[in-house]
């Protein structure tokens, strides 16, 4: 006898319940334990092409934090945040003033607004941000 389930959809299958050898799929293939992206953040490559490609001041994963305030962007790069040695500091975007707490070991970086209160930002590479704020402004630090 089979089961209602089946009885009453024939044309259906079972999943496979049988357990898996360690280290292979249910074709029988075996699993792949490598990162696919190895290499990538390293390389200058991307995996697609942007319309608006970011010029070569930085490479282009370096990992940046954006701010938007009114339609005026702003990226904080990484490498940036590291030479000007700061742990704490404040900048303006459009006329509007905000605190950042950079934390090195953890890359990092917490924004706060002139109440306190703390600011959503976008981390990722650069090349991703100018290629959605190409008019963006970029923070610099001190010694750059």
């Amino acid at each position: 006898l089979q089961p209602e389930p089946l009885r009453r959809h024939p044309r259906q299958h079972a999943l496979d319940q049988r357990p898996l050898d360690p280290g292979q799929n249910r074709l029988g293939l075996e699993i792949r334990r490598r990162d696919p992206y190895a290499g990538y953040e390293e390389s200058r490559h991307t995996y697609f092409e942007v319309n608006n490609r970011a010029p070569d001041n930085y490479h282009p994963k370096e990992v940046v934090v954006g701010l938007g305030v009114d339609g005026v962007y702003k990226a904080y790069p990484f490498i940036e945040l590291d030479k000007q040695g700061k742990i704490s500091f404040s900048d303006n975007v459009n006329g509007r003033r905000f605190d950042f707490e950079w934390d090195t070991a953890n890359r990092s970086v917490t924004i706060t607004d002139s109440a306190g209160d703390r600011v959503a930002a976008i981390q990722g590479f650069w090349f991703a941000w100018f290629a959605f704020h190409p008019d963006t402004e970029v923070f610099k630090s001190e010694g750059s």
